[in-house]
């Protein structure tokens, strides 16, 4: 992978945002313009990945899994060095699953928030309604008391 074409500085950002803890949208992008990148390789298809180790600058083709385990996750296999130059492998469909979820998260928050509004709405209609109760009530207790001194008055 060329590093002067591939933009890879989200690698080195935190990924989740702090206030919503969600992935950061500079993460999302960054995985995605990786993946398109490593789609575009001619040995994508093979089941091989550039090596991601500095020693043979991205020139030797190796299998997507060393050893049971993905190169260039998080468990690298032995033989690779941990350089910031190292270019993870994204699983497509866990990147898909992880964009759906995001939908998802963000339909729900978009119904949350419209929910919450609605609740809102419905306060304050409730708090004018009660105010009506209210001068209601008071104008009926002085009936009541206008009515209760005329049948005092009448009947002395």
């Amino acid at each position: 992978m060329s590093s002067e074409v591939y933009y890879r500085s989200w690698m080195d950002k935190p990924h989740l945002d702090p206030n919503t803890n969600l992935l950061t949208e500079e993460y999302v992008q960054g995985i995605g313009e990786f993946m398109r990148l490593v789609q575009q390789q001619p040995d994508a298809k093979s089941g091989m990945l550039r090596c991601p180790c500095s020693s043979c600058n991205n020139n030797k083709a190796v299998p997507k899994r060393k050893g049971g385990r993905l190169v260039g996750m998080a468990r690298r296999a032995s033989s690779y060095l941990a350089s910031s130059s190292q270019a993870l492998y994204a699983d497509p469909m866990i990147l898909e699953e992880l964009y759906d979820k995001d939908e998802r998260i963000g339909a729900l928050e978009e119904q949350n928030t419209t929910i919450l509004s609605e609740n809102a709405t419905i306060r304050s209609e409730n708090a004018t309604i009660l105010a009506g109760l209210a001068s209601q009530k008071k104008f009926n207790t002085e009936i009541m008391q206008k009515l209760d001194r005329l049948m005092s008055s009448s009947s002395s």
